[in-house]
């Protein structure tokens, strides 16, 4: 049965194994977060969706987990009032009723640890096999470390993402040009926006160049 197993079917292996393990025991603590950064970042996330105000309140953190979090934050609340629930329990609010945002947070952050797998699985298959692409990929989905990290609605698991995104496109710019070059800064802008120290993800494609 392994034999039959093509590119597709291996990314899709790997990201399940991956998500599996992250979307385990994923409220845990609530309504009472223990992580630090995990209390600071969502709490200038909520308090964005909460006020409309999306100018950052602190440049301590890179803005962009922030603002992909309050944008989430913000569906929700939108969700939550034209599915009418407000009349039966409260809106999620930071101070009311956090669990909603934590577990929105923490659903981003195995979201994108799990891709991150897939990333790293796609690259190595550019340069050997399935089976040993497949390793290099499971070593990052199954990794302890990426699955402690993809439970907090923190940074880092999206830009373990981005970072994963500019190798891989520094590998495809080595390969054959083009593009991917550009995608390459693309990927490694974001991940600065994500956290700053991983910026230096472009290091790559600029050695290559």
């Amino acid at each position: 049965m392994l034999g039959g197993v093509n590119d597709r079917r291996m990314a899709w292996i790997v990201f399940a194994a991956g998500f599996a393990l992250r979307i385990s025991g994923l409220g845990f603590g609530l309504p009472f977060p223990y992580h630090p950064d995990e209390n600071v970042v969502v709490g200038h996330a909520a308090r964005i969706a909460e006020t409309g105000d999306w100018r950052p309140a602190t440049y301590h953190y890179p803005p962009l987990v922030i603002h992909v979090q309050a944008a989430a934050f913000t569906a929700l609340r939108a969700g939550w009032e034209w599915l009418g629930l407000s009349a039966s329990m409260p809106p999620p609010g930071l101070h009311e009723a956090p669990t909603p945002y934590y577990l929105l947070a923490r659903m981003l952050s195995a979201l994108a640890g799990a891709a991150a797998g897939v990333v790293v699985y796609r690259s190595a298959r550019r340069l050997v096999g399935l089976w040993p692409a497949a390793f290099a990929g499971f070593v990052l989905a199954l990794a302890p470390g990426s699955v402690m990290e993809s439970h907090y609605g923190t940074v880092d698991a999206i830009a373990t993402l981005f970072v994963a995104l500019a190798l891989d496109a520094a590998i495809r710019a080595a390969q054959s040009g083009g593009t991917a070059w550009w995608w390459a800064g693309v990927w490694s802008g974001l991940a600065a926006g994500a956290k700053y120290v991983t910026g230096l993800a472009i290091l790559p494609a600029l050695v290559f160049r």
